[in-house]
């Protein structure tokens, strides 16, 4: 809680996700499928993969306020 999500991306995928938030806050439409499956840094520091649903947050005159993320390891129960 309280920290960026860039704690999660791995180095090399960074600078890609910042691109694609960046359209998607801009826009409000994603290239990306409804739930995407992406790899990620668990706490250990191990890899782990993430099913990842985003939805973006209107406010008035329809502009991004805000994204909601929702997140959980993908096919790994011990990641969990």
């Amino acid at each position: 809680m309280g920290q960026s999500i860039e704690i999660i991306i791995p180095q090399h995928l960074r600078a890609r996700h910042w691109s694609g938030f960046g359209r998607y806050v801009q826009t409000g439409t994603s290239m990306l499928p409804e739930v995407v499956t992406s790899p990620a840094i668990h706490k250990t520091g191990k890899p782990l993969k993430l099913e990842i649903s985003v939805k973006a947050v209107y406010g008035d005159g329809q502009k991004i306020v805000a994204v909601e993320a929702f997140m959980r390891a993908a096919g790994d129960e011990e990641a969990r």
